[in-house]
């Protein structure tokens, strides 16, 4: 029972953001239609033509890289200068374009943990995402305040997004990334954690 309200709980946030981002799409002139198609057009330039020089294109190829890389060292991984040896072998080899060379991560959060640190690298990623996601989902009901359960909700929309956002970017590489996340992490959770409310104030 328990299982199935989080469950809920977690499927509002990531309805109403899909139902966002199809309105947008719908809008005249949005700019994501453009990007879309942009999208689109790049992916289908790499899957015919091995184009690997676009945003996406090269996206996909450091993704087949990485897949190509991560089954040889699963255990421990490469380690940060391991793996940009192994890519810039690759490319040597006329196994990889030269696109890949310079990136210092796979642009996947969950592939470029593995093939850095291997399956504990992983494993400590989606922890620092679902571990939070499900503490939020746990503050987001009946009987607390409305600020805390705005702010659970506010942070499982955080959570959500950086799972979301990893697929195409390894943001826990940058700086920012990581400052944002855990800043307002600390922020939301700080909020969400008010005592339960009296009837006065409860919606």
């Amino acid at each position: 029972m328990a299982t199935d309200s989080t469950a809920r709980r977690l499927l509002k946030p990531a309805v109403l953001a899909l139902v966002a981002l199809a309105v947008l799409a719908l809008l005249p002139h949005s700019p994501l239609t453009a990007r879309y198609r942009q999208a689109v057009s790049e992916a289908g330039g790499y899957l015919q033509h091995a184009d690997a020089q676009s945003s996406v294109g090269a996206r996909l190829e450091m993704l087949r890289v990485g897949l190509y890389l991560a089954p040889r060292h699963m255990l421990l991984g490469f380690g940060k200068e391991g793996m940009m040896q192994a890519k810039q072998h690759m490319v040597e080899e006329g196994l990889a374009s030269d696109s890949v060379a310079e990136h210092t991560h796979l642009h996947n959060e969950y592939l470029d943990a593995l093939v850095k640190h291997g399956i504990p690298g992983l494993l400590a990623v989606l922890v620092l995402y679902l571990l939070p996601l499900r503490l939020f989902a746990g503050r987001a009901v009946p009987g607390r305040s409305i600020e805390a359960r705005m702010a659970a909700g506010a942070g499982m929309m955080l959570m959500l997004s950086y799972l979301a956002f990893g697929l195409t970017q390894a943001f826990l590489t940058h700086n920012n990334g990581v400052m944002m996340f855990a800043f307002l992490g600390v922020i939301l959770w700080s909020l969400a954690r008010q005592q339960p409310a009296g009837p006065a104030n409860t919606a």
